[in-house]
């Protein structure tokens, strides 16, 4: 602190403006660290340029619902800082202290011009909160929330052929990447990505491999993540030894990895994620000579010997033998198995985590507060009946990607509640969607937090009566919901 005090004490010679300009490049960690200080800086720290300047970084990069500028004008720095501090503890009105019922203190509703009824499978908020994907029997569309209006549509496949969807924001926000993964093999079908300038509406597509024919009928194909150049692909095939197989592709170079890490790679243990310049998964590990699951990170720069051409036709896939238990190979690597660049054992208040568990879901959330650093949440659950104490976990972890050597941090252990199912996604705080009893509900998935809630009861809010379905911004704390022939998008307070 002597010498964080010492060099600021320097920076107040260069005037104010200069000052908050300098400011207006670091993240929010390091603005509240020098509000701390001196009464000087801290006068600084709080000026309302400076926070405009923060907000808009966050809502560039998705962090955040980008606010209008007539909602700037009218914010105090502490309404910023409210906004940031519901990504990081949740809603006011969720907390277990509240005494208010959850207050929703925003809302946009739109109309899509469409049959809500030919709607299916999850709406999709993108990141930042300015735009809805819909998709319907014959199409996916992507929509202004404020207004409502389609800027990009794609011809879709029919609704008993159900795809999947992976989204990532780029170029400051000003595009969304959309990878789109038929269900199954139909005639035309393909594996696409497309570009779409959000202000636009211009869109490109950049990526394009057809389906392979011929496989068996039961064979899925399904996206898991999509992040910069890289995307994974999981595969489900009937006619393949193990069934399932987690494939990483750099779509640019149409290049493949198929995921093995030790002797086996299993659907319950993967749950594949993308990071910066890392691929993170959960799987086995030998430690001190016993087998325990772990979290891995792999850095792209250890893979330069990975790769091969892309291939998605499980009947083509090199496999390491022809029983049911044989796993896929990665030729010409040694070892066949995808290195680690980083790890940390799954344990609950330092008990490890084996075979009796499984990861059921993983999230990874860039930090609003410290440029760099990611959360990771790992929903695990024991696979054995009579299930025993803390057999549902929310782990976390922090993982900074520019770090050297790579670390992933154990950052906090969770009892999650009987019956909750990781639901669809976990928010940055720590609230999931799950369904249950015919509604929709956000609930705490952390148990601590939520035995202190009013009545022991872990939801913290549940749909309004005409809600369809509904989608969980695990970002922003979204709410968005198919109600009556509407889309409605939810801020709580």
């Amino acid at each position: 602190m002597t010498v964080l005090h010492s060099a600021m004490a320097r920076l107040q010679d260069v005037g104010e403006d200069l000052l908050i300009k300098i400011l207006s490049f670091c993240d929010v960690y390091t603005v509240l660290l020098v509000s701390r200080v001196d009464k000087f800086l801290h006068q600084i720290s709080l000026t309302k340029q400076l926070w405009v300047h923060l907000l808009r970084d966050l809502g560039s990069r998705g962090l955040i619902r980008r606010p209008s500028e007539a909602e700037i004008d009218e914010y105090s720095t502490r309404d910023i800082m409210h906004e940031i501090k519901r990504i990081v503890c949740g809603p006011e009105t969720w907390a277990p202290e509240s005494i208010q019922p959850p207050t929703i203190h925003r809302q946009v509703v739109f109309h899509p011009g469409i049959d809500m009824d030919e709607i299916f499978g999850m709406p999709l908020l993108i990141p930042g909160g300015t735009h809805a994907i819909l998709q319907t029997s014959g199409f996916i569309g992507l929509y202004e929330v404020q207004n409502g209006k389609c800027i990009w549509q794609c011809i879709w496949q029919k609704a008993s052929e159900r795809g999947s969807i992976g989204v990532d924001l780029i170029e400051r926000g000003q595009k969304v990447r959309v990878a789109m993964v038929p269900g199954k093999f139909s005639p035309n079908a393909k594996i696409m990505i497309c570009e779409i300038d959000l202000h636009k509406g211009e869109s490109l597509e950049v990526f394009s491999v057809s389906m392979p024919m011929g496989n068996f009928s039961g064979d899925l194909w399904w996206c898991k993540d999509l992040r910069g150049e890289y995307m994974i692909i999981h595969i489900y095939s009937l006619g393949m030894p193990g069934g399932h197989i987690f494939v990483l592709v750099n779509w640019r170079q149409h290049q493949q990895i198929i995921l093995t890490y030790g002797e086996r790679s299993t659907i319950t243990d993967l749950k594949p994620r993308l990071l910066p310049n890392h691929l993170l998964v959960t799987c086995e590990v030998s430690i001190q000579g016993k087998r325990q699951h772990s979290i891995v990170a792999t850095a792209y720069s250890e893979l330069d010997a990975y790769w091969h051409p892309l291939n998605i036709d499980p009947k083509t896939m090199p496999f390491s033998g022809t029983d049911f238990s044989s796993y896929p190979i990665n030729p010409p690597v040694e070892g066949k198995h995808v290195p680690i660049s980083a790890m940390a054992p799954l344990e609950f208040e330092g008990v490890p985590l084996r075979q009796q568990h499984a990861c059921q879901s993983q999230y990874i959330h860039e930090s609003p507060i410290r440029q760099g650093v990611y959360k990771i949440l790992s929903y695990t659950i024991s696979t054995i009946y009579p299930r025993p104490a803390h057999s549902q976990a929310l782990l976390t972890f922090e993982f900074a990607a520019d770090e050297s050597p790579q670390k992933i941090r154990h950052s906090g252990s969770y009892h999650s509640l009987p019956g909750s199912n990781g639901g669809e996604m976990i928010s940055y705080a720590g609230y999931t969607v799950r369904w249950t009893d015919g509604v929709d509900v956000v609930m705490d998935m952390k148990g601590s937090r939520t035995e202190k809630r009013r009545n022991a009861d872990f939801c913290v809010m549940k749909a309004s009566r005409g809600w369809q379905s509904m989608y969980f911004s695990a970002v922003n704390g979204a709410v968005l919901a198919i109600a009556d022939g509407s889309v409605v998008v939810s801020y709580y307070k």
